[in-house]
């Protein structure tokens, strides 16, 4: 992790919507879903960072709760680690829920892309 990423002292995590939209080109990216609400980046970065370098983690919240909106895109270094966090996540559990995670196939097809930042 790096400022290459655009990433803030304050969200070693955050990264720009121009990266993620690259990373999820080159298939470097998965996308998670069915989070609990309490889940934060760092905690998810923490567990994906088992299958490569993360990058980075687009996860929307809720300004008025400051709670995630159940939905992350984690971004890693190659797209093999992403394919390896696909591939043994798959429909794992985290936080005690049960979530899917699939690798983010494009930014610009019919795939599902979380709500921009407000």
């Amino acid at each position: 992790m790096g400022e290459r990423w655009g990433q803030s002292p304050h969200d070693p995590y955050a990264i720009r919507q121009s990266e993620l939209d690259r990373a999820i080109d080159e298939g470097r990216a998965v996308l998670v879903e069915g989070l609990t609400k309490s889940v934060l980046r760092f905690q998810l970065s923490k567990m994906f960072s088992t299958y490569g370098d993360v990058d980075g983690i687009d996860m929307p919240i809720f300004k008025t709760s400051g709670q995630n909106r159940g939905t992350a895109v984690v971004v890693f270094g190659s797209a093999r680690a992403a394919s390896k966090a696909s591939s043994h996540m798959g429909t794992g559990l985290i936080d005690g829920q049960q979530v899917q995670v699939k690798v983010q196939e494009t930014s610009h097809g019919d795939t599902y892309v979380p709500p921009p930042r407000r």
